[in-house]
């Protein structure tokens, strides 16, 4: 028997349990000494936010294809980590600690598929059996890659680690030897040709300070060396025991830095100019200056302050982790989310089964009645699918057939093949979602909260946000009706914020007018109970 709902608003039945989720991931409690102002207070707002999401749902803002995206994203990052085995979990992270200890020289030629993808992936493989050497990888780079760089570089990337490109990239150029060009290689950007030139052990990172003279390269040239001889005057007050600090804040062109006595984040491979990054590391022990160092944005003096080595991998595994899941990884294995879900559970087609259904009924029009001309055949019981070890039975895809016969056109075997696929991966997702329970009991929570999350921010910028509140008849209008402290442009925002608070005000009570809402008082009571004895505690 399902528990009493705390609330219903709408159509949507909200429970004590998820009530409580959000009353607590939204840090209600402890905000005051007594429970029930809090609590009656945030079921006030609680409620509007309800009500919004149930007019979202209503001008079916859950169909829309972006917002459908959006969701499933987020529904699948949540269960990824339920798909890889800590084995392979394991396996993946000792990789990505290998590449953490290396950092490779490279260049790469990018070649767009805007074209197509097979003729891009042709032209990589004709390009690759030309670039015999350095020099030629370089021409063919300024002739013929996508990247707007290659024409003054060749193609040359540099030195760069672990973490510092997009994640196929950077797998293909550690595994690919010094001298060899890499095969074709596919990223969101195109496809890609890498050249290793040289393999470095990995500096660690350092932190560093400096005095900037801010000269970009399109300076006037005389400008420029002013500059930089100024700067070796500052070089010279240093060898005579000036402070640092001082320095700083008396000469530093860098307005950033120069707020926290020129210290910058931390310096590693791949974030800086090369020239910079490389006068960095030379600096022997903490407290050494470098000389005069040019770079394209300026002139630097730089201060070390302190050196880390590559952490172990026990210290580097949570920031290995969470890298691995920002680039996507998690998601791919040897494919993508949904692929390595089919793997995990097992997922298949009993394709002679699919193919022998398909020959005897699938010239049925989808407008057609086909289940009833299939009852006797389907009674031997034969399956389409198997999902975890479980049966998918041909009865079952009969009746989502006959349930979408809205849809026109024959259901050829491709068409019967894409539905039966789709049937496997709902009931994978159910099993998943079955699994992740038992892990993370609020999961439901967080997803639905995702959801109307997204519901809330569609409706209240197509409502309110993108509204008249920045039109200026609208505003002048206010602004006439008050007395007049400030000019109009002056007080535009504040009058924008005074008639979208005036605006939101109206459109809930419009929303209470439209949509029930409920609130079950002995939960209610129930639950504010329960969080008192828990105050105490």
């Amino acid at each position: 028997m399902l528990a009493a709902p705390l609330l219903v608003v709408g159509e949507d039945s909200i429970s004590a349990g998820e009530f409580r989720y959000a009353y607590r991931k939204n840090g209600a409690l402890g905000k005051s000494d007594s429970v029930q102002p809090t609590l009656d207070s945030f079921l006030e707002s609680y409620i509007g936010f309800r009500l919004k999401v149930c007019q979202a749902k209503a001008l079916r803002l859950d169909t829309v294809a972006k917002f459908q995206q959006e969701y499933r994203e987020y529904w699948e990052y949540q269960f990824a980590p339920l798909l890889l085995d800590t084995a392979e979990r394991e396996r993946r992270c000792r990789e990505a600690y290998g590449r953490m200890l290396e950092e490779v020289d490279a260049s790469h030629i990018l070649i767009s598929t805007e074209g197509g993808e097979a003729k891009a992936y042709e032209k990589a493989l004709a390009l690759r059996l030309r670039a015999r050497s350095d020099a030629e990888f370089a021409r063919l780079a300024r002739e013929h890659s996508a990247d707007p760089s290659a024409g003054t570089n060749g193609g040359h990337l540099g030195y760069f680690g672990a973490f510092r490109m997009v994640y196929p990239f950077e797998q293909a150029a550690f595994a690919t030897k010094v001298g060899q060009v890499s095969k074709p290689v596919k990223t969101k950007f195109g496809y890609h040709l890498i050249r290793v030139h040289k393999r470095r052990k990995a500096r660690g990172r350092m932190l560093v300070s400096h005095i900037m003279m801010l000269a970009p390269e399109g300076m006037d040239p005389k400008q420029r060396e002013g500059l930089r001889k100024r700067l070796e005057g500052v070089r010279k007050e240093l060898d005579e025991g000036a402070n640092f600090e001082e320095l700083v804040e008396k000469y530093s062109q860098d307005p950033t830095s120069k707020k926290k006595q020129g210290e910058l984040p931390w310096v590693v491979t791949g974030r800086y100019p090369r020239e910079f990054e490389d006068a960095c590391f030379r600096l022997k022990k903490d407290g050494d200056y470098s000389g005069v160092v040019t770079s394209h944005f300026g002139f630097h003096i730089i201060k070390r302050l302190k050196l880390e080595e590559v952490p172990s991998y026990a210290e580097s595994r949570g920031d290995i982790l969470s890298q691995l899941q920002q680039n996507g990884v998690i998601l791919e294995g040897s494919g993508n989310y949904r692929e390595l879900a089919r793997r995990r559970l097992g997922c298949r087609l009993q394709h002679d089964n699919l193919l022998a259904f398909s020959l005897k009924f699938g010239p049925a029009r989808k407008g057609q009645k086909v289940e009833e001309k299939m009852v006797s055949w389907l009674r031997r019981q034969m399956t389409f699918a198997r999902v975890d070890g479980r049966r998918l039975r041909l009865k079952e895809l009969v009746r989502r057939m006959a349930a979408e016969n809205a849809d026109a056109g024959e259901w050829s075997f491709e068409a019967i093949k894409k539905l039966a696929w789709r049937m496997v991966d709902e009931r994978a997702d159910a099993l998943l979602m079955e699994r992740m329970l038992r892990q993370e009991p609020n999961l439901p929570y967080l997803l639905r909260e995702f959801y109307n999350g997204l519901l809330f921010f569609s409706v209240s910028e197509r409502e309110l946000w993108n509204a008249e509140s920045d039109n200026d008849e609208v505003l002048q209008k206010l602004y006439d009706s008050r007395p007049r402290e400030k000019d109009f442009e002056a007080m535009r925002s504040e009058l924008r914020m005074e008639y979208e608070q005036e605006k939101e005000k109206e459109w809930l009570q419009e929303l209470r007018d439209k949509f029930r809402v409920t609130v079950y008082e002995r939960e209610l009571e129930a639950l504010r109970q329960e969080l008192e004895e828990g105050d105490e505690q």
